[in-house]
Parts: structure tokens; C-alpha cells; sequence
């Protein structure tokens, strides 16, 4: 069993609660966390012993991208919401940019409120925020598929073009 850093205790497994506000909405959530006896008592005044609340990485990551995903699901989108949900998948504006298909300043403007997301927008964002929620596999595989359609040349066509279906 591992021991706290602090008090020297054994950890235990525990359920942390945490809310956190997002674009004026209030989200509340559980995700597991590890602990001592010692952290969930007041610390003596002046105190700088106090021990923590261990969350790991994943399940708070895993926590901001559900709040990700309602807000998109809403289908408005403020500009604080829509910058918590790109950093929300770790992406800067030039990769989502390029992810969308769209330039930087897009995204900028989005987020800075110039812009307002369409339902499209939100249904995009909606479908990548699902899955990285499902896999980090499936992510990556969304995110290369969009990028590669994005900036695929789209050859000339016209009134003579044939272009064969095979069996559909």
C-alpha cells in the first residue's frame, strides 16, 4: 500500500466531488482520487503540513471532457465554452484550426466571441470530444482522417466526368 508523502499514513482509495463553472453553468462530478485520513480534516491554523487529495491526470482530463461535451451537445456555444472544450483535448488553435479545416483566426475568433459556432460546428466539436472520450485510439484516427480530408485536393470535374460507383 502506498503512504502518504506528507504524514507518512497509508492511502486509500476514495471518491473525490468536485464542481467546477463553465460558461455560466455549474458542472458537478465524481472521479476517483487516493487520500490519507489526514486530508480530509481542517489543517491546524498556519499550518503547512496538510496533506492532499491524489487525482490522477487521466480521470480529471476525463472529467473536463465530459463538461466538453454537453457544452457542444447544447448546441450554443458561448466563447468561453467553446475555448474550454478546445483545451478541454489538449489541442492549441492551429491544430484544431487545421483539424476543422478552417484558419487559425477562425478558431480565435470563435473563442473571442467575434463568431458564433454553428450547429455544425457543434456537432463536429461533439463528435471529436466523443471519441476521445471512447479511446485516445479512435481520437487519433478521427483527428488524421478529418486533416488528411481536409486538405485533400479536390480534382476538377465537369459536365463529362464519369465517375464509377462500383456496386453501391
Amino acid at each position: 500500500m502506498n503512504r502518504c508523502y506528507n504524514c507518512g499514513k497509508d492511502m486509500y482509495d476514495c471518491t473525490y466531488l468536485d464542481t467546477a463553472k463553465v460558461a455560466g453553468i455549474k458542472f458537478v462530478g465524481r472521479y476517483p482520487a487516493v487520500t490519507c485520513a489526514d486530508a480530509m480534516q481542517e489543517p491546524e491554523p498556519d499550518s503547512e503540513d496538510m496533506c492532499d487529495i491524489t487525482i490522477h491526470g487521466r480521470d480529471w482530463a476525463r472529467y473536463e471532457l465530459c463538461i466538453a461535451k454537453h457544452l457542444v451537445s447544447r448546441r450554443a456555444l458561448s466563447a468561453k465554452a467553446a475555448k474550454f472544450v478546445r483545451k478541454a483535448m489538449g489541442l492549441k488553435r492551429e491544430e484544431l484550426a487545421a483539424i476543422m479545416g478552417v484558419e487559425p483566426l477562425d478558431v480565435s475568433d470563435l473563442e473571442g466571441g467575434i463568431t458564433r459556432a454553428t450547429p455544425a460546428t457543434c456537432f463536429l466539436l461533439h463528435n471529436l470530444v466523443s471519441s476521445k472520450l471512447r479511446s485516445e485510439e479512435e481520437w487519433e484516427a478521427l483527428c488524421s482522417e478529418m486533416r488528411e480530408f481536409m486538405t485533400k485536393e479536390v480534382p476538377e470535374e465537369d459536365d463529362t466526368t464519369t465517375v464509377d460507383l462500383g456496386i453501391v
